[in-house]
C-alpha cells in the first residue's frame, strides 16, 4: 500500500476536524461546511496528484506566489 501524499494527508485532517466538531458541536455550520468542502478538496487534489504529473500546475503555483509578493 501506497502512502499518502501530503495533500491527502491534509484533507483527512480536515475531514478528521469535522467528524469531531460535528460530534461535539464545536464548530459553527459554516465553520464545518468549509472544513468538509476543502477536505474533500485537498483529497481530490491528493487522488489525482497522484496519476498525474502535477509540475505544470507548481510552476503555476510559484509565478501567481511570486507576482503576489513581488520577489
Amino acid at each position: 500500500m501506497k502512502r499518502f501524499n501530503n495533500i491527502t494527508s491534509l484533507g483527512l485532517a480536515f475531514n478528521g476536524i469535522w467528524l469531531v466538531s460535528s460530534r461535539f458541536n464545536l464548530l459553527s455550520d459554516f465553520a464545518e461546511g468549509f472544513c468538509v468542502g476543502i477536505g474533500l478538496t485537498f483529497i481530490f487534489i491528493g487522488i489525482y496528484a497522484e496519476n498525474h504529473d502535477m509540475s505544470a500546475f507548481s510552476e503555476r503555483k510559484k509565478a501567481i506566489f511570486k507576482r503576489i509578493l513581488g520577489k
